[in-house]
């Protein structure tokens, strides 16, 4: 290895590289929108993840467990871009640190192969970390009010039912990551009769009613 330069951009090094980039380009970005009063580390799209793939509008995590991956991840719930800077500049880090031990003691640099699983999982580990850490100390929301559209996805209870189709309504309850509980008007995605006490999903509002929203039962 001639260089620090050639070890930089040695091709086994390259996600390495690449991950260091988004990092100083996500930066150059703040910086720019900063001059003109916009910041996108301290808005609120937090890493979420609610996958839906079978598209039968329950989020995959609720079919599979209850383990929801944005809160594995991103247990603090910093802004998406605060969390991307976080898991990239780790990545980056770690894995060059890897290569240069690696390198010191056999004269060569690991595969990519072998050097992305095993940079991975320690820059998981820091990412999590780092984001409870951060989320203890950045500004806060001076309000804990939400729009009841962005409860779609979540977790909750019918509370009185049953109810059966979009035009059968009834009362449920969820509860935000304020840890406010909201009591919805609901209707059924379905026809299937959903009972009371049952666990259910919400789907998104109703297509018809402005106050009522629709649920599919976990």
């Amino acid at each position: 290895m001639g260089n620090i330069t050639d070890f930089l951009v040695a091709n086994p090094n390259l996600p390495f590289l690449i991950a260091g980039c988004v990092v100083v380009g996500l930066f150059i970005l703040e910086s720019v929108l900063m001059t003109i009063g916009h910041s996108t580390m301290l808005t609120h799209g937090d890493v979420d993840f609610s996958l839906d793939l079978d598209g039968n509008g329950i989020p995959d995590y609720l079919e599979h467990g209850g383990l929801h991956f944005g809160d594995v991840l991103n247990p603090g719930h910093i802004p998406a871009t605060m969390f991307l800077v976080v898991f990239c500049g780790a990545f980056s880090l770690l894995g060059y640190t890897g290569q240069w031990i690696y390198l010191g003691a056999t004269g060569g640099l690991a595969p990519m192969l072998l050097s992305l699983p095993i940079t991975l999982v320690p820059t998981l580990a820091v990412s999590r970390w780092t984001s409870v850490g951060m989320a203890k100390i950045m500004p806060q929301d001076e309000t804990n009010a939400i729009a009841l559209e962005s409860l779609a996805g979540d977790a909750g209870i019918l509370t009185a039912g049953p109810v059966s189709g979009l035009n059968d309504f009834g009362m449920a309850r969820f509860t935000d990551k304020y840890g406010t509980d909201h009591h919805l008007m609901v209707g059924g995605a379905t026809n299937d009769v959903i009972e009371s006490g049952s666990n259910v999903v919400l789907v998104g509002p109703h297509p018809d009613k402005a106050i009522a929203f629709i649920v599919r039962k976990i």
